[in-house]
């Protein structure tokens, strides 16, 4: 927030819990809807699925050979052993009908005749002369996989607001569907602020603000579609500009730096002063994403993000995260989380929460999770990461106490 003390304005946290920042956030698009757009099924992979989308067939169609070998009727080998083999008389494929006494030779995935009900493995026959000698009964259905044994008619292939993974595309593809609706992806803006990096980014380009660049690349592994990076110097008319040039060309704006309580962070002061701006966190509970904050301009977001490389990615998953899946219409969580012994005690701090960056190692049948600080090598241990641990407010954890590890892909 901003406030005043002997006539000039200061930035000031007001901090508040990360549960009630994401309510906040959430609140503020309770009436959002993604457009949607129609994508070719072989691109939708990574998207997210704007309807339920059912099979309108049975897969397989018809039932059809889960083995190379013979397909047989049961009832015919029903005597069939190794002292007493029985001898089916071979015939060639394409037949509508198998008879009694015979089998035909199928692949793996072939149609299965009429009159057929089992396969008898390759490995379980031989051929002699015109005949197929088999030493072992099977039971009907045996290497047989029925009609609508992958997709039935009516069962849902993909949910609405899940995203398509590439495996469900391969199934869309199997029952024939050729396009699929889905949101499309948030256009986000991204910029950082600060005279060093604006005068760095004139002489060395993206090199300059290379930590723009992991917010980048987050926000697109997390489904963004990042169509502008921009660098602004310590200038609120210049910051100005280019906040309001984002907000016209993208659905979401993310600044990087210039959000705490010093001199020259001013991206909060600049966002309150805009027309049709308001701030509706400024601060949260929770290091080291503390200086985070939460900006409406008309009804483009802005994700006012820290320039410390760690608070800023510790940002990017408690609140960018989120947000993101808001504007994507994605619906379901996607952590995927182990269970690790802490190899290290975490100090707790009175008030806080805490997001701490882990890297895990194998040990015995389980996990260690090895904490990182956020000091000197705060970009190396954000490089050799494989997860964070989440400690609520005023919690910390003891050497060897075993928790939760939502790792980061």
């Amino acid at each position: 927030m901003i406030s005043k003390d002997d006539g000039e304005e200061k930035t000031v946290l007001k901090l508040i819990s990360l549960k009630d920042a994401l309510e906040l956030i959430r609140g503020a698009f309770s009436e959002y809807f993604p457009r949607v757009e129609e994508v070719k099924v072989e691109d939708a992979a990574g998207r997210v699925s704007a309807d339920d989308v059912y099979s309108a067939v049975n897969v397989p169609a018809y039932p059809v050979a889960a083995v190379d070998g013979y397909s047989v009727a049961s009832v015919d080998l029903e005597a069939a052993s190794v002292a007493h083999p029985v001898r089916l008389r071979e015939v060639g494929g394409g037949l509508g009908r198998l008879s009694r006494g015979e089998a035909v030779y199928v692949n793996t995935g072939s149609w299965i005749p009429d009159g057929a009900d089992a396969v008898v493995k390759r490995e379980n026959a031989r051929r002699v002369g015109g005949y197929v000698e088999i030493v072992r009964r099977v039971p009907r259905g045996k290497n047989i996989m029925p009609a609508g044994e992958v997709v039935r008619v009516g069962d849902k292939i993909v949910g609405k607001g899940r995203r398509i993974r590439p495996e469900e595309v391969a199934m869309l593809m199997e029952v024939g569907i050729e396009r699929v609706a889905v949101y499309r992806r948030c256009r986000v803006a991204l910029i950082a602020v600060g005279d060093e990096l604006y005068e760095g980014y004139q002489e060395r380009g993206v090199r300059a603000i290379n930590y723009a660049y992991i917010a980048a690349r987050k926000i697109e592994a997390m489904g963004g579609e990042v169509s502008m990076i921009d660098v602004s110097p310590d200038d609120p008319v210049t910051l100005e500009e280019k906040l309001g040039d984002a907000a016209q060309k993208c659905e979401a704006v993310f600044t990087l730096g210039g959000c705490s309580v010093g001199e020259n962070d001013i991206v909060p002061k600049v966002v309150v002063s805009m027309p049709g701006a308001s701030i509706l966190f400024h601060g949260i509970r929770c290091m080291p994403a503390k200086p985070s904050g939460f900006a409406m301009l008309g009804a483009r977001p802005i994700l006012m993000l820290p320039g410390h490389v760690v608070s800023m990615t510790a940002a990017l998953y408690l609140l960018g995260r989120p947000l993101l899946n808001i504007l994507q219409g994605l619906v379901e969580p996607e952590d995927v989380v182990v269970f690790a012994s802490c190899g290290d005690s975490v100090a707790a701090r009175p008030g806080m929460g805490q997001l701490v960056f882990v890297r895990i190692e194998k040990a015995g049948n389980g996990y260690v999770a090895h904490p990182f600080g956020w000091g000197t090598n705060s970009l190396r241990s954000i490089a050799w990461t494989d997860g964070f641990i989440m400690l609520e407010e005023g919690r910390g954890v003891e050497r060897g106490q075993v928790v939760p590890v939502h790792l980061i892909r």
